[in-house]
C-alpha cells in the first residue's frame, strides 16, 4: 500500500459471504397481540440491495435529531458479521461500510447531544464499542475511516461528551454500570484509564478509553505501527499517533511507561521514506504526526522530548528541502520558515513577527512556540547547510521563484539578528539579473530593506543607484517605495528615507532619461511618501524647494502635481474644520503664508505666460513643410502633452485662490484671457480657459485692486 494513504482496498474478511441472519418468527406474536398504534418500523435488513440509499437514509434521520436505535441495531449485526467471520455482505459492500457508511455514522452520532433522552445516549455509547471492536479487528487492513473513527470516539470536544457532565453525568454512569453487571457476559474491565487529574472530562469518554485499552486495542496500534514489512502509510500513521494522544491524559503511568517509548518508531518512519516516497506525503500529515507524537514523548523523557521533536523537525525539513522535487522543495522551506517562526514566538511571546509567506491553510504548528530551539541554534544551523546559499547560488534554470519568495522569512530572521551581509545582498542583486526570477527577487528586497542595519540599507540603495535610470523597471520604484514602509519590527532610518526620496525625485526630472511610465509610477509613489507621517518634519522644506524650481522654470509640472496633492491631502480646509482655524494645520493659513512670501498665484500666472511663449517659438518648427502635428498631445516644453500642461497649471491657479485671500484681479484676469483665449493655439486650449474663469467667476468677485 502506497505511503500516500489508504485506498478503497476491498475487504477482506472472509472467503465466501454467509448467509444473511435468519428473520425472526414473529408471525404467532402478531396473533396473539394487536399491533401498536406508534410502534417503530422494524429496523431495515442491510443487504446488498440499494445499500447505498439505505445508508443516506440513516445518517439523514441522524442529522434531523431521530431515533437511531433501530439502525444501531442493524449496524451492529454487520459488525458481528465481521468480528465472527460471518458477514455476508458483497467484498464491495463491505468496502463502502468500512470506508464510508460507518465513518460518516459515527461522525453524525458524535455531534449529537441526545437532549431528548439518556437512554439514546447511553445506546449510542453502547454502539461506540461496538465501532472500537471492529477498528481493533481490522486494525492491519489501514482503513483510514475507522481510524477516523476512533479519533472521533476519543475526542472530548464532541458535542456528544459535553452536554451531560457533573452530577447528571455521574448519575449516568453508574446506571451504565449497573446495566453492564447484569449483563451474563460482562466481564470487569481493568482500570487502565482513569479520570484525569488535572482536567474535567467526560466519564464515557474515560470509559470508552478504558475499554478499548482491554480489548488489545494498544497492541492492535502499536503492532501496526511497528511492522517491518508492510509499512504503515502516512496518513493513517497520523492518525495512529493522534489516537494515542487523544488517550494519553486518562492512562495510568504503568501502561505510559509500557507502550510509549516504542512510539518512536513513528520518526524511523519518516526518516526512511525515499524522495520518491516523499512526494505522495502532505505536509499537513507530517507536521500533525510530530505535534501529537511531542507531547507522548515528554511523558516519558521529559524536557528532552523537546530536543528531540524539534531537532528532528529541522532533519526533516532539510531531508525535504534537499529534494529535487520542487513541491517538496518548497515544503522543506515552509517547516524551516515555521521553526524561524516558533523562535520569535519564544522570545516575542504573542506576536507573530515573521508572517507567513505559504498561501495554504495554517497548519499544525502554525502557532506552536518553540520549546527548545533558540535564536543562536537556529542562525548556525542554517549557516551549517548554507539553506539561502543553496537558493540563490544555484543554477538559472534551478532558481525558481516561489523558492526565492519562500527566503524572505529566513532573510528577515538573518537580517534582525545582524547576520545578514553584503555577501547575501550581492548573491540577491546578481539573481535580478535572471529573468524569470527577477520579480521574486524584487519582492525579497523589499520585504527585508527595512530589516537591515543602516550599513546594509545604505549598500543596498547604492546597487540601485548604480543601475542607468534608462535600466529602471517599475520593480525597481517599488523597491525604492519599499524603503519607506512602515512595520512593526522594521528599522526606520529618516537619513535613508530621504536619500530614496532624492532617488524618485531625479527620476522624474524633465531632464532624467527615463520611460515616461516610469516617471508616472515614480511620481505616484513620491506624492505617496511624501504625504506620510513621518516625514512630516520635511513638508515644509520641499515645498519652498519645489516652488522655487516653478521660479526657475524646472519640471514645473511635476512641483506643481506635488504641491497640488500634498496640500490638499495634508492641510485641513478650516471652513469645514473650524476648530483648525489658523492652526499650523489651515490649508488657508498655508497658502497665504505662501502668497505673501512667494506671490504664489502671480507667480503661477507669468510661468504660465512664459510657457505659452515658449510654446509659440516652438511650433513653427514642429509644423514646417506642411507637417500635420496634433498640437495638444504634442510636448513642447518637459515632459507631458500640451493640453494637460495647461490643465494642471489651471487647476492648481484655481486651488490656490479658493484657498488664500487671492482674487482674480483686472490685471490677472486680461493675463490670462491673453494667454489662454487670445492666445490659444487650439480651441480645446481656449475651451479650457473659458470654462476656468465660468467657474471662478462664479464664486469671487473681479476686484479692480491688488490686495
Amino acid at each position: 500500500m502506497s505511503d500516500n494513504g489508504s485506498n478503497n482496498t476491498p475487504v477482506d474478511t472472509t472467503s465466501q459471504p454467509a448467509a444473511p441472519p435468519p428473520e425472526s418468527d414473529n408471525t404467532s406474536k402478531e396473533n396473539k397481540e394487536p399491533e401498536e398504534v406508534n410502534k417503530a418500523p422494524p429496523p431495515p435488513r442491510i443487504t446488498d440491495v440499494e445499500y447505498e440509499k439505505l445508508y443516506v437514509q440513516i445518517k439523514r434521520e441522524i442529522e434531523n435529531e431521530m431515533d437511531p436505535t433501530r439502525h444501531l441495531e442493524a449496524l451492529e449485526e454487520v459488525i458481528r458479521g465481521f468480528l465472527t467471520g460471518t458477514i455476508w455482505l458483497s467484498r464491495e459492500h463491505q468496502t463502502f461500510f468500512c470506508y464510508d457508511a460507518l465513518p460518516s455514522i459515527v461522525r453524525l452520532l458524535s455531534h449529537r447531544r441526545f437532549r431528548e433522552s439518556d437512554d439514546l445516549f447511553l445506546r449510542t455509547n453502547e454502539f461506540f464499542t461496538k465501532v472500537l471492536d471492529l477498528v481493533i479487528h481490522l486494525m492491519n487492513l489501514d482503513i483510514q475511516g475507522l481510524l477516523e473513527s476512533l479519533n472521533r470516539i476519543f475526542d472530548d470536544n464532541r458535542p456528544y461528551y459535553n452536554y451531560r457532565m457533573y452530577e447528571k453525568e455521574d448519575f449516568l454512569f453508574a446506571k451504565l454500570q449497573s446495566q453492564k453487571s447484569q449483563e451474563q457476559d460482562n466481564i470487569e474491565l481493568k482500570d487502565w484509564a482513569i479520570m484525569s487529574s488535572t482536567m474535567r472530562s467526560s466519564r464515557f469518554l474515560v470509559y470508552n478509553v478504558n475499554y478499548f485499552v482491554n480489548k488489545g486495542g494498544l497492541e492492535a496500534l502499536l503492532t501496526r505501527l511497528q511492522n517491518v514489512q508492510s509499512r504503515i502509510p502516512i496518513p493513517i500513521l497520523r492518525l495512529n499517533i493522534l489516537a494515542w494522544n487523544k488517550m494519553r491524559p486518562f492512562l495510568i503511568q504503568e501502561i505510559q511507561q509500557r507502550w510509549f517509548p516504542p512510539l518512536e518508531r513513528a520518526l524511523l518512519i519518516l526518516d526512511e521514506m525515499s524522495e520518491e516516497e516523499l512526494k505522495h506525503v502532505r505536509k499537513e500529515d507530517v507536521e500533525d504526526t510530530l505535534k501529537s507524537l511531542e507531547p507522548l514523548m515528554k511523558s516519558y523523557m521529559g524536557q528532552a522530548a523537546y530536543e528531540r521533536s524539534e531537532t528532528f523537525f529541522l532533519s526533516f525539513a532539510l531531508k525535504c528541502f534537499k529534494c529535487s522535487n520542487l513541491e517538496k522543495k518548497l515544503h522543506g522551506l515552509s517547516y524551516i520558515e515555521e521553526a524561524i517562526q516558533m523562535v520569535a514566538r519564544k522570545k516575542n511571546m504573542g506576536w507573530d513577527h515573521y508572517e507567513s509567506t505559504s498561501s495554504s491553510a495554517a497548519t499544525a504548528r502554525a502557532y506552536t512556540v518553540a520549546k527548545w530551539l533558540e535564536t543562536k541554534y537556529m542562525l548556525d544551523w542554517l549557516g551549517q547547510h548554507q539553506i539561502i546559499e543553496s537558493i540563490f547560488q544555484a543554477k538559472i534554470a534551478d532558481m525558481h521563484p516561489e523558492l526565492i519568495r519562500r527566503s524572505k522569512v529566513i532573510l528577515k530572521f538573518l537580517a534582525d539578528s545582524r547576520v545578514l551581509t553584503m555577501e547575501h545582498l550581492n548573491m540577491l542583486w546578481k539573481a535580478t539579473q535572471t529573468q524569470h526570477a527577477e520579480g521574486a527577487v524584487y519582492e525579497v528586497l523589499g520585504g527585508v530593506c527595512l530589516h537591515l542595519d543602516l550599513q546594509l540599507q545604505n549598500y543596498l540603495l547604492n546597487l540601485i543607484q548604480e543601475v542607468p535610470f534608462a535600466n529602471y523597471t517599475p520593480r525597481t520604484i517599488t523597491l525604492l517605495a519599499q524603503f519607506h514602509t512602515q512595520t512593526y519590527s522594521a528599522v526606520n532610518h529618516t537619513e535613508m528615507k530621504l536619500k530614496t526620496l532624492n532617488v524618485l525625485w531625479q527620476l522624474i526630472q524633465d531632464d532624467s532619461v527615463v520611460d515616461q511610465s516610469i516617471v508616472d509610477l515614480a511620481l505616484t509613489q513620491l506624492i505617496k511618501l511624501v504625504n506620510s507621517y513621518y516625514l512630516r518634519p520635511h513638508r515644509y522644506p520641499l515645498m519652498k524647494n519645489w516652488i522655487d524650481r516653478i521660479t526657475r522654470r524646472q519640471s514645473v509640472q511635476q512641483c506643481i502635481t506635488l504641491l497640488h496633492k500634498l496640500i490638499s491631502d495634508s492641510w485641513y480646509d478650516e471652513n469645514e474644520y473650524r476648530h483648525l482655524r489658523d492652526s499650523e494645520s489651515s490649508r488657508q493659513r498655508l497658502l497665504n503664508e505662501f502668497k505673501k512670501q512667494y506671490k504664489l498665484v502671480d507667480l503661477l500666472m507669468k510661468e504660465l505666460s512664459e510657457y505659452k511663449q515658449e510654446v509659440k517659438l516652438k511650433l513653427p518648427e514642429l509644423e514646417k513643410e506642411g507637417q500635420i502635428v496634433d498640437r495638444n498631445a504634442c510636448i513642447f516644453v518637459g515632459r507631458y502633452p500640451h493640453l494637460q500642461t495647461v490643465q494642471a497649471r489651471l487647476d492648481f491657479i484655481r486651488f490656490t485662490m479658493d484657498y488664500s485671500s487671492a482674487r482674480l484681479t483686472s490685471m490677472r484676469a486680461d493675463l490670462l484671457w491673453e494667454t489662454l483665449v487670445m492666445g490659444a493655439i487650439t480651441p480645446e486650449e481656449a475651451e479650457k480657459a473659458l470654462t476656468w474663469f465660468f467657474r471662478i467667476c462664479a464664486r469671487f468677485d473681479i476686484m479692480t485692486t491688488t490686495p
